[in-house]
């Protein structure tokens, strides 16, 4: 009964990530057509953009959501490679977590958008690096070999958004978007990130958790997910 909670839980857990990073995707395409226009030609306004901000607020929890996969995942694989596996999980704990605290400082205007930039994009290549990571070994372990290479793929892609960002100087671009629009590489980069995380991730997050629900997914027992076994630590 409780290993069928925890099944239940973790199924849920992918596909609510991967609901509300639809959701998200909605609110961005928004914000793009409705008021990224008017920060293009007058710069930031003083009032934060309302489908912006939501956009921002989705991605909290989009990433808790991500954790308890993420946990359960490395439970999973840690069977072929316990320390890989572990490694993937910090990798990916350190990305969903300082997601959470950057957009939960950033939706208030704690910290600044050239600051939330920064530190979301590199956010985000820890989430990206995780994703190709946990998948790669999935591959070897349990996971679909086709929802594995679309991981892998998802991975990449998040991957090339702070890349590009990077690039083109970091923090620049917000104070001046025509550095962007006018780099064909870099708008390359941001598309192909934005759609592997707003579309790609989810749609691997809800095939994900159908696959859990529906037990066919292999899940350790709950008392490997409270605490691990011995011969892991030994590793």
């Amino acid at each position: 009964m409780k290993k069928l909670y925890v099944v239940t839980y973790v199924g849920w857990s992918a596909i609510l990530s991967g609901v509300v990073d639809v959701i998200g995707f909605v609110f961005l395409l928004l914000f793009f057509a409705l008021e990224a226009p008017n920060w293009i030609q007058s710069g930031e306004p003083n009032t934060p953009p309302l489908f912006g901000t939501l956009n921002d607020a989705s991605f909290i929890f989009v990433a808790l959501f991500m954790i308890p996969v993420a946990v359960a995942l490395n439970k999973m694989n840690r069977s072929q490679s316990p320390t890989f596996s572990l490694i993937s999980l910090i990798i990916g704990m350190i990305g969903m977590l300082a997601t959470v605290i950057i957009q939960a400082l950033y939706v208030p205007r704690l910290i600044q958008t050239a600051q939330q930039g920064i530190l979301l994009n590199i956010a985000l290549l820890f989430i990206g690096l995780w994703m190709i990571l946990v998948n790669a070994l999935g591959r070897a372990a349990h996971l679909p070999r086709g929802l594995a290479w679309l991981g892998i793929l998802v991975g990449v892609s998040i991957i090339l958004l702070p890349v590009a960002v990077i690039a083109i100087g970091g923090s620049a671009f917000l104070d001046d978007p025509s550095i962007a629009l006018s780099n064909p590489l870099f708008m390359f980069a941001f598309a192909a990130g934005v759609l592997g995380f707003s579309i790609g991730y989810a749609i691997w997050a809800i095939l994900l958790g159908r696959l859990f629900l529906t037990g066919k997914l292999p899940m350790p027992d709950l008392e490997s997910l409270e605490k691990p076994h011995r011969k892991s630590l030994m590793v």
